[in-house]
């Protein structure tokens, strides 16, 4: 089963974080996306899109999507990009569920923007 295909667990406060080999082994399934350092590590990946109307279409799916499972990413929408950030706040890393969440981002993108450059 792929991420994409696997549902969103919510992670409470004593929740595990990926271990880095775990993270590595979702990073194949998710080429487009890096893991970022910070005050806490996160899942980023920065979409492109034709005009801002599309972007902002594509960041409407995700909150629907996002509201769905009740696990909510950083999105900042700009004219023919939209850059997310997924993390769980409660173990401030990332979890199994950011990493699922991600894949389904990338899922709406490739039904949203099928012809976009990537």
């Amino acid at each position: 089963m792929t991420l994409a295909d696997q549902h969103c667990l919510p992670c409470g406060r004593n929740g595990q974080a990926l271990t880095s080999s775990e993270l590595s082994q979702a990073l194949v399934e998710l080429p487009s996306w890096d893991c970022i350092a910070g005050n806490a590590p996160k899942l980023e990946c920065t979409y492109h899109f034709e005009n801002f109307s599309e972007a902002l279409a594509f960041t409407n799916a995700v909150g629907v999507l996002a509201e769905q499972y009740q696990h909510h990413p950083t999105l900042a929408v700009a004219w023919g990009q939209v850059r997310v950030q997924w993390w769980t706040h409660n173990i401030q890393n990332i979890h199994h569920a950011d990493v699922v969440m991600a894949a389904k981002t990338q899922r709406i993108y490739n039904r949203l923007a099928p012809h976009a450059v990537r």
